[in-house]
């Protein structure tokens, strides 16, 4: 598996670790809910890191979409 390969990967790992965080903000005691949110924004800052990564060395966006391709460039 190659950088590019390895980077996507936990970039998309990640990601749905993070859907799993915002569903628990939903669903959790409203004393915890700060918690998931600085979670899921910490989850968010470290995967627009891995999505700078991409883009610095390899020239691509991680993201699949094709809602809205343009965004993805």
């Amino acid at each position: 598996m190659n950088d590019l390969d390895r980077l996507r990967q936990r970039h998309f790992t990640l990601k749905m670790e993070l859907l799993k965080i915002v569903k628990q903000i939903d669903t959790c005691d409203k004393e915890d809910i700060a918690l998931y949110q600085d979670v899921a924004e910490q989850y968010a800052k470290h995967l627009r890191a891995i999505g700078d990564q991409c883009k610095g060395i390899f020239g691509v966006s991680v993201c699949n979409c094709t809602f809205h391709p343009e965004a993805c460039t």
